[in-house]
């Protein structure tokens, strides 16, 4: 039987997203003030900008990269297959490869500045939740896919590890991101294992100490490994604020000013009203 890996990635997606949707809904972690259809205007359009670069964001990625893997493994090219690394060794260290080579990407993009300029796209909503995934410059998306099949070339990654990981990276970037309320327990239970909303909710704080904490993308091992773990934001999650103190208009809901943003310096900027302080009229709800 042949699978099709883009219908089975599409449906993971959709499922997980759905799953996400309603749940923020029923159990909501934080009240979010801002009007939830200009956000998700903004949020889902990044799917359509970056579909329209050549690649279909979340979508066809996963077949790219299983292609990738698949010719690496037919030519013997990379370094598992040169070693003659079994299958069930060379997949698990592939996905630890895949997942610490996104983890070092994301800590450039906050302190390379030219790299920053295209990642505070993603930093600029005001709130997060599981559309906060798909918010990403089509420059880095790119440069993240770039990397990517760099590491599955240079280690002949099996294509199973590919797939896998492609799939944990779609269901954890959109739960790490969600704004869903996690019991105390499982959550601290939970954070050894996986990136979860309270850990990576943090990393969204206006604050420069938790900004530059949490970087992990689907695990927190590279975080408690390398220093960057942080267990608590100062204000708590209900009463942190999210989002970047230099924009904080209407600007950070606009699609063709944040696919411009990284050209554009914040000081031209004149003074709006801050759009968290805007009645919504769309919006979560939820216990303090």
């Amino acid at each position: 039987m042949t699978i099709n890996w883009g219908l089975l990635q599409f449906g993971v997606f959709l499922s997980m997203f759905a799953t996400l949707v309603v749940a923020e809904r029923i159990w909501p972690r934080r009240k979010q003030a801002v009007e939830l259809v200009s956000r998700w205007s903004a949020n889902m359009g990044f799917t359509v900008v970056n579909a329209l670069t050549g690649t279909v964001l979340h979508l066809i990625i996963p077949v790219v990269a299983v292609a990738a893997a698949l010719y690496a493994q037919d030519h013997g090219i990379g370094l598992f297959p040169e070693t003659g690394t079994p299958w069930w060794i060379a997949a698990p260290l592939s996905l630890a490869a895949l997942d610490l080579t996104l983890y070092a990407f994301h800590v450039a993009c906050h302190k390379v500045p030219w790299l920053w300029s295209f990642h505070r796209v993603h930093h600029l909503d005001l709130e997060v939740d599981a559309t906060t995934a798909f918010r990403s410059h089509p420059f880095e998306f790119l440069s993240s896919q770039i990397l990517k099949l760099g590491v599955i070339y240079a280690l002949g990654t099996p294509a199973v590890a590919v797939l896998a990981y492609e799939i944990l990276l779609n269901i954890f970037a959109m739960f790490s991101h969600s704004n869903v309320r996690l019991s105390d327990a499982f959550d601290r239970n939970a954070r050894w294992l996986v990136v979860t909303p309270d850990m990576h909710r943090i990393h969204h704080s206006t604050y420069q100490r938790e900004t530059d904490s949490n970087y992990g993308v689907v695990t927190p091992l590279w975080d408690r490994l390398f220093g960057t773990y942080l267990a608590a934001p100062r204000d708590g999650q209900t009463g942190m604020t999210l989002g970047l103190n230099e924009v904080r208009g209407r600007e950070a809901f606009n699609l063709f000013w944040l696919v411009a943003c990284p050209f554009i310096s914040f000081k031209s900027l004149g003074k709006h009203e801050d759009a968290t302080q805007v009645p919504a009229t769309t919006s979560l709800h939820t216990t303090a």
